[in-house]
């Protein structure tokens, strides 16, 4: 009995992962305007293409190609991705990192977008179900728990345990980021993909909202208000924000900041300081 159980514990995992995926991307080819680009597939977001408004970016492969994972560099574009069977919408969601599913396996597609995209992946799949790192987002219209983080890290440092936690109770989890990194003196836009990277990793699905008002440091409450004034934005603005987070989702549960910003980060003080006005209001 014991080695017919070792033989099946033993050929379990060979059946667990047969219809996983495979990641095809260094056995395709990516071509715009003819020439022949490996930016897009070699696994690093800090290498980018610029693809010109209806310029094409082909794909081909001589392995069928069932799904398709973007990661823009910036922001998403709206364009389109088509095949000799299928014309799929690119960019509607809004999210940075985007995936797509081709109802039809093909071994040649075609992308164009209807203005310039900065993209730094775009990794391809063969059939299969997907490997867990692709990150497939939803927009929910409910959550069960929403955080207000400020910056990009501190959802990973002062809420990462709540999280995993309502998520292992099947609930849902929506991140409201007060501060953006891809404007101002802080510029940074690299920390979008760590937010995202981070809150998949705890099983976050739910597509986060990124920030209103520029990322600065400051020590107190005034000064991180004087600095926010400075970039054009006040109380209100922020207040207004965190309102609208909070009727559109409508959560249970609201977490922010301690008051006095953990280690006295003003910005997180701000954070908490509107969010008080906001949930009142809201």
């Amino acid at each position: 009995m014991k080695k017919y159980l070792l033989l099946f514990l033993l050929i379990l995992p060979i059946n667990a992962y047969a219809d996983t995926a495979v990641n095809i991307s260094k056995n395709s080819t990516y071509v715009v305007n003819s020439n022949q680009t490996t930016k897009l597939s070699d696994d690093s977001i800090k290498t980018d293409i610029t693809l010109k408004k209806d310029e094409e970016l082909k794909i081909t492969s001589d392995q069928n190609i069932s799904h398709i994972y973007i990661v823009y560099e910036i922001s998403s574009k709206n364009g389109s991705l088509t095949t000799d069977d299928e014309e799929i919408t690119l960019g509607k969601d809004g999210f940075l990192h985007e995936y797509q599913k081709l109802t039809v396996p093909t071994k040649s597609l075609s992308i164009k977008y209807d203005e310039d995209a900065k993209i730094s992946e775009i990794a391809v799949y063969g059939e299969g179900e997907v490997p867990s790192d692709v990150q497939i987002w939803k927009k929910e219209d409910k959550t069960d728990l929403m955080i207000f983080s400020t910056h990009a890290d501190d959802e990973q440092l002062f809420f990462a345990g709540v999280m995993p936690t309502y998520i292992n109770q099947g609930k849902k989890v929506h991140v409201v980021y007060l501060a953006r990194h891809d404007i101002g003196s802080y510029y940074a836009p690299n920390r979008l993909h760590e937010q995202l990277n981070g809150l998949w990793t705890l099983g976050v699905t739910d597509y986060p909202t990124f920030g209103l008002i520029p990322d600065a440091y400051s020590e107190s409450l005034k000064q991180a208000e004087s600095q926010m004034n400075a970039a054009g934005f006040t109380d209100e603005d922020v207040i207004k924000f965190d309102v609208r987070e909070e009727r559109k989702d409508s959560p249970k549960v609201i977490i922010g900041h301690d008051e006095e910003g953990e280690y006295g980060h003003g910005q997180h003080r701000l954070n908490t300081y509107t969010l008080k006005t906001a949930i009142e209001k809201a």
